[in-house]
């Protein structure tokens, strides 16, 4: 017992010793590993942000980006440009919006991955990731492929990010769900009745109305349909850049000689029309006339 006290009391005043003589070296060091533990974003690294902007898959930049931030950890918003989950597959992302012409940097590739490498459990696991989805991903900096002109990250995380909500407050907003009531609710459902999502009035009582219709606004822009108005679903639907909803209209139609037969599907109404026969539909675009010939025009 003695031995082993002697030998610690000897550890701690040789550390002691070691601080004193170059107390700098110290948290020279304790300064760099917090660094190197730091997740690398366009916001705190400059190469990053810089690399985010090349125009094209391959830069030298790229290589020199690998070369020096090789095991560090990375978080980039982008979407998924090749990728099926269905067992081990490479799954491509592209920096930036999908659509963006402006975002065509480097490609960031994660191969032969399955989904539980990234974390997903339960309900959230899922069963492929398709072309042009939305994702934000952390992974760590392996190596570049020069025959793909992509980095190779390794695997750490990855959830949906919707770029509508850059620069947008959430903060300012609370949940609103099926039983809410009040002005908040009122002016959602008259944000929603603007913008084509809701065809009732806006009384203030969150029903099963507002909610298919909040709905129909997070599949148009592509966020988890829940129902649910959250903070986010509210600062993308009070926003400049919210999208209208139009009406969703197709035909298939029959025609021999004269006579014609023709299946309306008109936002999520289905209707046949033979001969001379003609419908006048009530939407929330206003009042349709449809035809048997497969023309139809707004009379009101």
């Amino acid at each position: 017992m003695k031995r082993v006290l002697a030998c610690f009391l000897l550890t701690v005043l040789f550390t002691v010793a070691l601080c004193s003589a170059n107390p700098s070296s110290f948290l020279t060091k304790a300064l760099a590993d917090a660094a190197d533990s730091t997740v690398l974003t366009k916001e705190n690294c400059e190469d990053l942000a810089a690399l985010l902007k090349l125009k094209s898959g391959y830069d030298k930049e790229a290589e020199e980006f690998v070369t020096k931030y090789s095991g560090r950890t990375v978080a980039i918003d982008g979407f998924v440009y090749d990728a099926d989950f269905g067992g081990l597959r490479d799954i491509e992302i592209c920096s930036g919006a999908f659509g963006d012409s402006s975002t065509q940097g480097p490609h960031f590739l994660f191969e032969s991955v399955h989904p539980s490498d990234f974390g997903f459990q339960g309900s959230d696991f899922p069963d492929y990731i398709e072309y042009g989805r939305h994702v934000h991903i952390v992974g760590i900096v392996k190596e570049y492929d020069d025959s793909g002109d992509s980095i190779v990250l390794e695997p750490v995380s990855m959830k949906t990010w919707n770029p509508l909500l850059d620069g947008l407050d959430i903060s300012k907003y609370t949940t609103l769900q099926n039983g809410s009531k009040g002005d908040e609710v009122k002016a959602l459902q008259q944000r929603l009745i603007d913008l084509f999502y809701l065809d009732d009035k806006a009384d203030g009582i969150y029903g099963n109305n507002t909610k298919k219709a909040v709905e129909r606004f997070q599949i148009e822009v592509n966020m988890e349909k829940t129902g649910i108005a959250d903070p986010a679903t509210q600062a993308i639907l009070f926003s400049d850049d919210a999208p209208e909803r139009t009406m969703s209209v197709s035909c298939s139609s029959i025609v021999i000689g004269s006579y014609a037969t023709t299946s309306w599907y008109v936002d999520g109404q289905e209707f046949t029309l033979q001969g001379n026969q003609t419908k006048t539909l009530k939407t929330i675009w206003g009042t349709f006339k449809f035809y048997a010939n497969g023309n139809y025009e707004q009379i009101k």
